[in-house]
């Protein structure tokens, strides 16, 4: 992506004119993919005051292990005093559902990218589910082991407007479907906008660069639509502007911040968030992919202010060389010690199923 570089004070009046600020100066809380998990009373127990019900981000919101779309393994609970979330030892005991090892040696096919190459591929791909949590007073943590099925259609073409900083901005769309609450589905659209309005330089003592521009200059959250097993939809949540998860190109370090609000619920998801520049190495399921680590907290409140807010800290990676998809994501709640984390199981998926 094009990149201009202005001098110091162009930088800090850019800043301001563009109202955001994604530098050095705002820090993430500590690591936690864009989000957190809480139980479902709490995310899907926003009161009904006569406005459309506000869908929870699917990171913030617990996945249904148990719906019809997939066969999963029983849950199988272990005591463990270690456990390397993504590395190639993944895995739980013998009777546990594990995902094969890497080869000895082996290496990713592809290093993760500074621009997004090529588009997600269309399918249905297998997740592992991990859920920890210490045992009180021990030096154990209990885990449970799952499988789940998502799926990515409805990428886009590409659609393309001039940047008058030179070249082209380049934008297309994916929708993640996940399983939902009562064999239901989530589905998530994202954009990724490949060379958006973006300035940055250095600024006075800032030390580290300053960066700012278009909100969803990057990877960003569009859409969350939530049905129930009929197919019927039951909420939404479409925040303007798109809540930014992963700016483009890859500059890093840097910190930044990003909020939508859905006009229709009064719903609100905020990201704040830093791109380390450290890839991490997730197995999935035999096979080593990189991604661009992110850690952050995120926030949602549903309609109703203060009503219905979750928040919590997130780890995420993103695959720049596999179209910008996100293949590890964990999210632990503000006050609490439970973390859940979601390893994509495969890269090259099997075929969706028909229409």
């Amino acid at each position: 992506m094009a990149e201009r570089t202005r001098r110091p004070s162009s930088v800090v009046a850019a800043l301001l004119a563009l109202g955001v600020v994604a530098g050095g100066c705002a820090h993430a809380a500590g690591p936690g993919v864009a989000v957190q998990r809480v139980e479902s009373d709490i995310s899907f127990g926003l009161p009904n005051s006569g406005k459309p019900q506000a869908a929870v981000p699917p990171s913030l919101a617990t996945p249904n292990l148990t719906g019809p779309t997939q066969s999963l393994p029983a849950f199988v609970y272990t005591t463990t005093t270690t456990f390397n979330y993504g590395s190639p030892s993944y895995g739980g005991t013998s009777e546990a559902p594990t995902c094969p090892q890497p080869p000895y040696g082996a290496s990713p096919d592809k290093a993760a990218s500074i621009t997004v190459q090529g588009k997600p591929k269309p399918g249905v791909y297998k997740w592992q589910i991990v859920t920890s949590q210490p045992v009180a007073g021990t030096n154990q943590t209990l885990t449970d082991h799952a499988y789940v099925t998502y799926k990515i259609e409805h990428v886009s073409a590409t659609t393309q407007a001039p940047n008058p900083a030179g070249g082209t901005t380049d934008t297309f769309t994916y929708d993640v479907v996940s399983p939902g609450p009562q064999g239901g589905t989530i589905t998530t659209t994202y954009e990724v906008k490949e060379n958006a309005v973006q300035v940055s330089g250095t600024a006075g003592n800032f030390g580290q660069a300053q960066h700012a521009g278009a909100p969803d200059r990057g990877i960003s959250l569009v859409s969350v639509v939530d049905r129930n097993g009929g197919g019927t939809v039951t909420a939404t949540f479409n925040p303007s502007p798109p809540v930014l998860l992963f700016p483009l190109d890859v500059q890093s370090p840097q910190s930044f911040q990003a909020v939508g609000v859905d006009p229709a619920t009064g719903a609100s998801f905020s990201n704040s968030a830093t791109v380390s520049g450290a890839t991490k190495r997730v197995n999935a399921c035999g096979q080593l992919v990189d991604g661009w680590d992110v850690t952050g907290t995120q926030t949602f409140s549903g309609s109703g202010g203060s009503s219905g807010t979750t928040t919590g800290s997130v780890d995420y990676a993103v695959a720049t060389q596999y179209g910008g998809i996100l293949i590890y994501q964990a999210t632990t709640p503000t006050g609490s010690n439970k973390t859940e984390t979601d390893i994509i199981g495969q890269l090259d998926p099997d075929p969706l199923p028909p229409s």
